[in-house]
């Protein structure tokens, strides 16, 4: 095989990880996009680089006729995401690359816009008749709680406290403050919540953050934790044999 189409399949194994954690996923995937069209500096000299890769370990050979292809198939057979209209909502909220990748999106995958506003409109749909059957909905503008995830419709939106949500949120919920948005007047998604008069979640502290993640620990692992730190800040001794 290549030594080329192993890199681009390292990029592709990479990627398709990231794209198993919300954070990771929104973070990252305009970005890939990009690469995976443009080029990478791993392997120059070569573009549309979702076409052709071989992954690992086992250095699988896939190929891909199209874009869309390489971005909705499951993993190992491409980047996994879910639907266009994930796709959309990811890019659109990305200011740093996303503009680049939606147009790419726009140019390689047809109706990409119209196809993507089906989906969101029959997801829309999907969670109406999922709350006429009993099951609790958020109502708009109400953050995460009774989302509901829709399986089987290649799609799924949760609430929570993710930029890709809380954009989306505010298209659906606030059109103005979201033009606003577009328009980089906000530095941060939560100035552009505060403005269209949202409750906006505390955000902890790196220190709140570990303190909570160590005392989630079982006791015995907190013990350890602190024993370690202790000898690491020269708070207790170090245990040796005489």
């Amino acid at each position: 095989m290549s030594a080329d189409l192993i890199k681009i399949g390292e990029l592709v194994n990479d990627a398709s990880v990231d794209m198993t954690d919300e954070r990771n996923r929104h973070n990252n995937l305009a970005l890939h996009i990009c690469i995976m069209v443009n080029g990478a500096s791993t392997v120059p000299g070569r573009k549309d680089l979702w076409r052709e890769y071989c992954l690992p370990p086992d250095e699988k050979h896939v190929t891909h006729e199209t874009l869309e292809s390489y971005l909705l198939k499951p993993y190992r057979e491409g980047l996994g995401m879910e639907s266009l209209y994930q796709i959309k909502s990811i890019l659109v909220s990305s200011r740093a690359n996303g503009p680049k990748a939606l147009a790419i999106c726009r140019d390689l995958i047809p109706d990409f816009d119209a196809r993507a506003e089906a989906q969101r409109l029959k997801l829309e749909q999907d969670r109406r008749i999922a709350a006429t059957a009993g099951k609790v909905v958020a109502k708009p503008g109400q953050i995460g709680r009774g989302r509901v995830s829709i399986s089987g419709s290649g799609m799924s939106i949760k609430g929570g406290n993710n930029s890709a949500y809380r954009i989306a949120r505010l298209r659906r919920d606030y059109p103005a403050v979201a033009a606003r948005w577009d328009a980089s007047e906000f530095k941060s998604v939560r100035d552009a919540e505060r403005a269209a008069g949202l409750t906006v979640p505390t955000l902890k502290t790196p220190l709140e953050r570990v303190m909570a993640a160590a005392l989630r620990l079982p006791l015995e692992c907190q013990r350890d934790l602190w024993q370690i730190l202790g000898q690491k800040l020269g708070l207790c001794p170090t245990n040796k044999k005489p």
